[in-house]
């Protein structure tokens, strides 16, 4: 749903549970392991003290940089490598338990320590038992994060052939988490697949933190849409270096939104389409074009070009700045030019000037569809043109008919205003919470439920009814996930609940009760046991 709101839309789409995926893992993997790439190695291990069980969730700070972390990878401060036997005040991300460390032979690959001349066996293999299971070694299965990996593999196979052009040219997009890892794998994984490593661009993507004033935001992705609208939160997201850590206040992005997007862009279009539509009805017939009318429509190409070159190298920044530059020379020709008074004394010249700012308006149009596709396809309409999915240059060539007839034009923005800020404001901002006592912590009713049945319920985007058993109890749920979870992708899972939590009425249906998740980076993620437990289980 957020994809849609945004106007994206992949090629492909599918996740690393899709069984397409677990061939291709599992190919790579023989070809990885054949090459040389990984191999049978000595790995640190964590070990619960409590239970004695290998596992995978260590929690500690980096010993590098002193940063809290939770689970092995890459350090997200600092890059550095993250083992059992160099986190401090490690422990069992599960039960609290300290840890101790094991060396046990499994399938990994040799990364040089960032900082250090050292060799870190990095193994591939999860200890949580799920994914997809590896080749020839029972019980174990392939790391998420090397799953992840090959992903995009899966699913834009080129030519039917696996990884038989992976990467070619391509931008891969990792986290910090792994990105040290990605960095240093991915290139020899295309080498190993007669890839062309050197065309492979790793981008390891920064953090976006949102503040109002200096205090700190929660905002997801679908809370701007909300909040601002899809255009406005395309130019928030994706005019900031993707692989720089940036901090954005959102009463200056409200400003940039007005000064740019609405006052720049929106206005200007909306005062050129509503006086054409007033006076003329349609596009005007220009008379001869003077230097001033082919400077502006010179510069159409020079901006094609920019823009296209800015996307491709990944600055949205540059690109968005090419636009509006354009758009504020287009304004500043039509106000010189002064259509409005020509039409008293030289209507011809009139026509034509205004001829050659619908032109800029077009050429933006199609200018505008990669970077804010909503402005792109109501100034279209307003021009009477199809609309267009890609930016493509034999439309940006293809020039208005004079005498087509014009609709009535609608504003393609509004003004973002201090009430709609401060909405947003009010949703996202981040509370400490007040120290609780054992005491209060153990008045909450957590249990773990299994979800019997699930729909969505009717009228509504986000709501979905659920049906969980509880230790041989039936109660409904409504819970506001139905925008990153189907309905069927929850029948059977086991989930954590709130039990007596107040009963409440949402959009006719009472709840009782409320499910247990994560929620950070525009992601909601439900909380499951990692172990099977039954249903009705205490969670404490």
């Amino acid at each position: 749903a957020l994809m849609e709101q945004l106007h994206i839309s992949p090629n492909i789409l599918g996740d690393t549970s899709d069984p397409r995926h677990a061939d291709t893992l599992k190919s790579v993997f023989t070809r990885l392991a054949e090459s040389g790439v990984i191999a049978k190695l000595q790995v640190e291990k964590a070990v619960c003290e409590d239970d004695g069980e290998l596992f995978d969730e260590v929690v500690g700070k980096c010993g590098a940089c002193g940063s809290s972390v939770e689970g092995l990878g890459c350090c997200t401060s600092c890059g550095a490598t993250l083992t059992p036997s160099t986190l401090r005040e490690a422990k069992c991300g599960v039960c609290d338990a300290p840890i101790s460390v094991k060396r046990v032979e499994e399938w990994a690959y040799g990364l040089k320590a960032r900082g250090e001349a050292s060799i870190v066996n990095v193994p591939i293999v999860s200890e949580l038992g799920l994914g997809v299971p590896i080749p020839g070694d029972k019980g174990k299965t392939f790391a998420p994060w090397f799953s992840a990996l090959t992903a995009s593999m899966s699913f834009a196979g080129r030519g039917g052939q696996v990884g038989g052009d992976v990467g070619a040219g391509g931008v891969h997009f990792v986290t910090k988490r792994f990105g040290t890892h990605y960095k240093e794998l991915l290139p020899k994984l295309g080498e190993a697949l007669g890839a062309a490593g050197s065309d492979l661009r790793i981008v390891v993507v920064g953090r976006l933190r949102f503040s109002a004033k200096g205090k700190p935001l929660s905002v997801s992705s679908s809370r701007l849409v909300d909040h601002l609208g899809s255009d406005a939160t395309r130019y928030a997201l994706s005019r900031i270096n993707p692989e720089a850590d940036m901090e954005v206040d959102v009463y200056e992005l409200q400003k940039s939104i007005n000064e740019e997007l609405v006052d720049s862009l929106g206005q200007f279009a909306q005062r050129v389409l509503q006086f054409t539509h007033s006076k003329y009805g349609c596009v005007p017939t220009p008379g001869e074009l003077r230097d001033e009318d082919r400077e502006l429509l010179g510069l159409i190409d020079i901006v094609y070009n920019r823009i296209i070159s800015s996307i491709k190298s990944l600055n949205n920044s540059e690109a968005y700045a090419s636009l509006f530059e354009f758009a504020k020379k287009a304004a500043e020709y039509y106000t010189r030019q002064a259509p409005w008074s020509l039409l008293r004394v030289n209507p011809e010249r009139a026509a034509s000037v205004v001829y050659v700012t619908l032109e800029a308006l077009r050429a933006l149009s199609v200018l505008a569809q990669p970077l804010l596709p909503e402005f792109s396809s109501k100034t279209r309409s307003a021009l009477g043109l199809p609309l267009e999915d890609t930016l493509s240059l034999d439309e940006l060539k293809r020039p208005l008919t004079p005498g087509a007839q014009l609709p009535e034009p609608k504003p393609a923005y509004a003004k973002l205003t201090d009430k709609q800020v401060e909405a947003l404001v009010a949703e996202c901002m981040v509370e400490e919470k007040p120290e609780v006592d054992i005491a209060e912590f153990l008045r909450l009713d957590l249990r773990v439920a299994s979800v019997v049945s699930a729909e969505r319920v009717p009228n509504t985007k986000r709501l979905l009814r659920l049906r969980v058993r509880v230790g041989g109890k039936l109660r409904t749920i409504v819970s506001s996930i139905g925008e990153q979870y189907t309905p069927e992708e929850l029948v059977g899972k086991k989930i954590v609940v709130l039990m007596n939590l107040k009963p409440s009425v949402f959009a006719g249906v009472t709840s009782r009760g409320m499910l247990l998740a994560a929620e950070g980076g525009g992601v909601i993620s439900l909380l499951t046991p990692m172990r099977e437990v039954e249903d009705g289980s205490w969670v404490h």
